[in-house]
This record gives C-alpha cells, sequence and structure tokens, in this order.
C-alpha cells in the first residue's frame, strides 16, 4: 500500500508550484502584454464603419454625429499583443478564419488570434526572434505542465529507480524556469516585427514599445517565474524533510501509511 508522507516544507513547495503555474501559463497565454495608446485618431481605423459614421448609413441627429469621438478609450478595446497571442477590435460582418471571438462594452466583437502572423487576408509573419521566444516559451510551459503533474506523484512515491523524484522534478521545474526567462528576454528583442508594427506603430524598436504600454501580462509571467525558481529550490529542501531518520522511523516501527512530519 502507497504511504502519503507531507511536511510543512513539502506543502510549501506544492502550493509554490502550482501557484507559479497557474500564474504563469494566464500570463503567457494573454494578448495584455502590449497594448497600444488609443487616440481619437487612433480609433477612426479601429472602428466599423456603422459605428465611426452612422450618418452615412443611417439618417441620425446631428448631435450623434458629434459625439460618437467624444469617449473615454478603454485599455480593454485597445488592440493588444504578446508573445503567443494578439487582440484587436473586427467587424462583425467581415469573416476570417479567428476562432476566439466575444463583445466588449461597447457592443463590438473583439477578436484573437495567434501572435506570429499578422492580421489581413495575406498575413506578414513575425521575424525569427520572435518565432523563437513563443518557441522557448511554449518548451518551458511543456516542462512546467510535466513537473506539476509530477509534484502530484510525489505524494505517494518518493522515488524512481532509486532516484529521488522531488530532485528530478526540481531539475525540471529549474529547467523550465531558465527556458522561459529566455523567452521572456528574447521576446522584446524580436519587437522590430511586422506582427508588433501593426499594434504599437512604427516607432518600435527592441526594447522600444512605440505606441504601446505595458499590460499586466508580463508583470503575472514574471512573478510567476520568481515562483518557480523558488520552487525549484523549495524541491531539494522537502525530498530532505521526508527522508529523516524520523519519518523512516515511523513508517517501518509504526506501520502508518500517512505521515505528517512537522
Amino acid at each position: 500500500m502507497p504511504r502519503v508522507i507531507i511536511s510543512w516544507i513539502a506543502l510549501l513547495w506544492m502550493v509554490t508550484s502550482f501557484a507559479s503555474a497557474v500564474v504563469i501559463l494566464a500570463g503567457l497565454f494573454t494578448s495584455s502584454w502590449l497594448i497600444r495608446v488609443e487616440t481619437v485618431e487612433s480609433r477612426r481605423f479601429t472602428e466599423c464603419p456603422t459605428n465611426v459614421y452612422p450618418s452615412l448609413i443611417f439618417p441620425v441627429y446631428p448631435e450623434t454625429s458629434v459625439n460618437v469621438f467624444q469617449f473615454e478609450p478603454k485599455a480593454s478595446d485597445s488592440p493588444s499583443i504578446g508573445p503567443w497571442f494578439r487582440c484587436q477590435l473586427a467587424c462583425t460582418t467581415v469573416r476570417n478564419i479567428w476562432s476566439i471571438t466575444w463583445f466588449t462594452s461597447t457592443s463590438q466583437m473583439m477578436r484573437c488570434q495567434l501572435s506570429l502572423w499578422g492580421f489581413g487576408e495575406r498575413p506578414a509573419q513575425a521575424n525569427t526572434l520572435t518565432w523563437t521566444s513563443a518557441a522557448l516559451c511554449l518548451t518551458g510551459s511543456v516542462l512546467l505542465l510535466m513537473s506539476t503533474i509530477m509534484v502530484l506523484s510525489t505524494i505517494c512515491k518518493r522515488n524512481v529507480c532509486d532516484r529521488s523524484v522531488h530532485s528530478f522534478t526540481g531539475a525540471i521545474q529549474g529547467l523550465s524556469d531558465i527556458l522561459l526567462v529566455a523567452g521572456l528576454i528574447i521576446w522584446p528583442i524580436g519587437w522590430d516585427s511586422v506582427t508588433i508594427r501593426e499594434v504599437c506603430g512604427g516607432s518600435v524598436g527592441p526594447y522600444a514599445k512605440g505606441n504601446c504600454t505595458f499590460g499586466w501580462g508580463p508583470i503575472a509571467f514574471g512573478f510567476g517565474v520568481l515562483l518557480l525558481f523558488i520552487s525549484s529550490l523549495l524541491a531539494g529542501a522537502a525530498d530532505k524533510s521526508l527522508s529523516s531518520h524520523t519519518t523512516t522511523r515511523q513508517m517501518l516501527m509504526d506501520g502508518k501509511t500517512c505521515i505528517f512530519v512537522h
């Protein structure tokens, strides 16, 4: 019968591991990394014709046309782009292959797609650095998910082929952390890409965000990477806490199947 062994350090390691996985994946797969700073002029090119020039389609009162541009731009409605996804407003009558759509607070359709391709009928591809960053982040995310599953297995199984599962899991977490940090560093170098310019304008460049501002994505991603680094260090401490002589004696002499080490 498998024995369940838990310690305070092991419990802390599990919590930080799960928290880092959730925060990293939430930050990585959002488009809220670079958000365009909208103005009235830039809004003219992203609003649908029925919303921007209603007087050209339906007879309306003059004051309706005057007030159509007197609005407070919302960051949630502005075009945004991240390492993997990009989103912007689109007209409901436009047909495309985008699969993720929803309506904003202004009753307009927001559509998202992979950020490695541009918009339009013949979308341009991102540059090599952007692809490299996306590949590193994807590989790091796969390793992160693997390590998260292995964290669960350490509750009942501590060794595989006479090797500590905790140490092996900590090594995978460390490797995942390195790949994610590398992707985070490389992605801003590749901002001189057509896909980024479509969102942030022509003044964008390596580590120059142009006409964009930072969203919550990089903050969440950076915090998650820090948690993952702490988790990789706690893996070794958790292994030592569960391999003490007191724990071994309780398993052999008392025959307990569930042990909590203080």
